[in-house]
């Protein structure tokens, strides 16, 4: 409760954002795709009619 108070009463104009951050976003949102994409493979796999049909495979291309 105390915390929610100090960070109520800070002014958001006065703090200045951390460069950082921006590049840990990209980072973030980079492994939060792959993940979805590994996932809907899985899906896909586990799902697959045919026996060895479900196979499949992740290419990480460098920048």
């Amino acid at each position: 409760m105390l915390i929610a108070a100090c960070t109520a009463a800070l002014d958001p104009d006065r703090i200045a954002p951390d460069p950082r951050l921006a590049e840990l976003a990209d980072h973030l949102t980079f492994i939060e795709q792959t993940e979805k994409i590994s996932a809907a493979a899985r899906r896909a796999s586990n799902t697959s009619m045919k026996p060895g049909y479900g196979a499949w495979c992740l290419v990480i291309l460098p920048d």
